[in-house]
C-alpha cells in the first residue's frame, strides 16, 4: 500500500506512485518524495529546536514576570518620609498592637505600570508591615494584620480592635492626600 503525501504545488494529499497530481494536473518531478520527506525532517528538527530554546528559556521568562517593581527599598522610603505616630495611651483597651506602645504610619506613591499607587504602611518595631493591597501586592511589604488576634472559633479578627486598625489605616491613608504625580 503507498503513502499519501501533499502534492508539492497544491498540497492535496496524492499517493506517492502518482506521476501527476489529480488535482492541479502537476507533473510529479523524479525525486518529490525524497525532497519531501527532507523537508519534512528539516522542520521537525526546527520545531525541535525551538522547542528546546523555548524549555531553556522558560525559567528566565519566569523570573522576569516574577520581578518586583523597581521601587526604593522600604526601610529607606520610611525613613525619609515623615510620618504619623499612633500611641497605645491615645487608643486604650482598642489598640490592636499589645506587644508595642507606639508605631509610625506612612503613605506614599509608587509608580506600577502607568498608575500611581498609594502604598498605606506601618512601622511596627522594626519592620515595615502594609496596610492595603498596594503595599502588600506592589511593596512586597508583610500584612499588618498579623498583629491583630483572631477569634479561635470563626478566624475573624477580633472586633474590638480590628475598628482602631481601620482608624489607624484611614489616618496613615490621609498622609497621601491630595494624590501626587510621580515620575518613574
Amino acid at each position: 500500500m503507498s503513502e499519501l503525501l501533499p502534492c508539492p504545488t497544491c498540497n492535496r494529499l496524492i499517493s506517492e506512485q502518482a506521476e501527476a497530481c489529480p488535482k492541479c494536473g502537476e507533473p510529479l518531478q523524479e525525486g518529490w518524495i525524497e525532497d519531501y520527506r527532507k523537508a519534512k525532517q528539516k522542520s521537525r528538527g526546527r520545531y525541535f529546536g525551538a522547542f528546546i530554546i523555548a524549555i531553556l528559556l522558560l525559567p528566565a521568562l519566569a523570573r522576569l514576570g516574577n520581578k518586583k517593581p523597581n521601587y526604593i527599598a522600604p526601610s529607606e522610603t520610611v525613613n525619609e518620609q515623615v510620618g504619623k505616630v499612633f500611641r497605645a495611651s491615645e487608643y486604650g483597651e482598642g489598640w490592636p498592637f499589645s506587644n508595642y506602645r507606639s508605631v509610625e504610619g506612612n503613605c506614599f506613591y509608587r509608580k506600577f505600570g502607568n498608575t500611581n499607587r498609594p502604598l498605606v504602611i506601618i512601622r511596627i518595631g522594626e519592620e515595615n508591615y502594609g496596610m492595603n493591597g498596594a503595599a502588600m501586592g506592589v511593596g512586597g511589604y508583610p500584612d499588618a494584620r498579623k498583629f491583630i488576634p483572631r477569634d479561635p472559633e470563626f478566624g475573624v479578627y477580633d472586633q474590638k480592635l480590628y475598628p482602631t486598625y481601620g482608624k489607624i489605616f484611614e489616618a496613615t491613608k490621609e498622609l497621601c492626600d491630595p494624590p501626587i504625580n510621580i515620575t518613574n
